[in-house]
């Protein structure tokens, strides 16, 4: 029976053969090897295995050459891969596998020869206490497994144990002190439950002063932290010191100085604004409520050109 394959020495591609038939031949290197290949699987599939019977006609048309191209390489291949139409060398390289059997050869296959060993020990009686004794066996791959077991057994038990320890510390814990602490004769504790007066102040008298409510997030956050740098130095109230913001708006406002309506609370608050010099009105105005020309902020002086021109005119 032909095998659905066959075998190839590792040289065979760089053989010194295939330059010496090509030579001879007249013909490229590759077709050389092209046309033994065909030969190889031709031998293999043969009934009469290393027997190339595929026909000069045939291999030309598989290769796409002329009949006398074929036939001048084949002539050149004997004495070299070919003796006739056998393959050279081909029960040498070309050998069944042992365990597969033969019957030309009388060869057992493996599995048959495992089968009349089975046969033999139970015909004896012993082959079961062979397999008995077989399955006793541990092998290391067994071992590493059950030392592993072992391990995760044991984490898993330390760590039952951690547990069951926390849950004792914590059923020890102090119960969490309730919202609103009494004392002992009943009272509320000062300051407990009460609002915070930092977020007060900032709410009813600061945020309604009357800049733009924008960013009221940033602009809380600015107040705490402007009101502690505050604090340190006047030891105010947190109403004393929204009041003090509250009153510098509402003069910005009133003296309609430029860019307040445009003025974030954030910005005021981080430029800390209510410590900007006052604007101070050019001697010489004489108009009650008038805007005044020249304003100066704490990093800036704003120069008001339409004051400057109603000014121009009326002199």
């Amino acid at each position: 029976m032909a095998n659905s394959w066959l075998r190839l020495w590792h040289d065979m591609p760089n053989d010194p053969k295939w330059r010496t038939i090509a030579r001879i031949s007249k013909q490229p290197i590759a077709l050389v090897q092209a046309v033994y290949i065909h030969l190889l699987v031709s031998a293999s599939q043969n009934v009469t295995r290393g027997h190339a019977d595929v026909t000069t006609e045939d291999l030309a048309s598989a290769l796409d050459v002329s009949d006398e191209d074929i036939e001048a390489i084949r002539n050149a291949m004997q004495g070299r891969v070919l003796e006739g139409e056998h393959i050279s060398g081909w029960s040498a390289r070309q050998i069944r596998r042992e365990d597969q059997g033969s019957e030309e050869t009388g060869a057992k296959s493996a599995r048959q020869r495992k089968r009349e060993q089975r046969e033999r020990e139970k015909d004896k009686g012993g082959s079961d206490d062979c397999h008995a004794q077989s399955r006793n066996v541990t092998t290391d791959k067994d071992k590493e497994e059950i030392k592993n077991r072992e391990e995760l057994k044991d984490k898993n038990t330390m760590s039952d144990s951690d547990r069951t320890a926390d849950e004792n510390d914590s059923g020890h814990q102090d119960p969490p002190a309730p919202e609103n602490p009494e004392s002992e004769s009943g009272e509320l504790v000062e300051g407990a439950g009460k609002p915070d007066p930092v977020e007060t102040a900032f709410e009813e008298i600061f945020w309604v002063a009357g800049l733009r409510k924008d960013t009221k997030v940033k602009a809380k956050s600015a107040f705490k932290t402007k009101y502690q740098a505050w604090k340190k130095t006047t030891h105010g109230t947190p109403d004393a010191f929204a009041t003090l913001l509250a009153e510098d708006i509402r003069w910005r406002i009133t003296s309609k100085i430029f860019g307040t309506d445009k003025l974030l609370p954030t910005s005021y608050l981080n430029g800390e604004r209510w410590n900007d010099e006052k604007p101070v009105t050019p001697s010489g105005a004489s108009v009650t409520g008038a805007t005044p020309v020249i304003q100066h902020g704490k990093d800036q002086v704003f120069v008001d050109y339409d004051a400057l021109k109603a000014r121009s005119r009326q002199s």
